[in-house]
C-alpha cells in the first residue's frame, strides 16, 4: 500500500503522484489489516501536513467500511469511514 502526494510541476501538463509513504500489507497473518494500515497512512500524512485538506482516494477494497476513531475494528462503527 502505498501513500502519495498528487503536485502539478511546472514543465508537464498533467499531474503527477509522488510517493510518501507505504505499508507492507502480511496476507494470513495477525498483522494489522489493509483498512487499518491505510488508516494509519492518512492520519501520518494529515499530522505532517496540518490546516491541508487531505483527499483519500482508494480501490474498492476499502469502499463502504467504517473505522472508529481508535482504529480497532469492533461493534460501534460509527467514528469513521475509508
Amino acid at each position: 500500500m502505498i501513500a502519495a502526494i498528487v503536485v502539478r510541476l511546472p514543465f508537464l501538463r498533467r499531474p503527477v503522484a509522488l510517493p510518501v509513504g507505504f505499508a507492507l500489507v502480511c496476507k494470513d497473518t495477525d498483522a494489522a489489516s489493509r483498512l487499518s494500515l491505510g488508516r494509519e497512512l492518512v492520519e501520518a500524512l494529515a499530522a505532517a501536513a496540518p490546516g491541508r485538506i487531505v483527499h483519500v482516494v482508494a480501490d474498492s477494497a476499502y469502499a463502504g467500511v467504517r473505522v472508529p476513531a481508535n482504529g480497532e475494528a469492533g461493534p460501534d462503527e460509527s467514528e469513521g469511514q475509508l
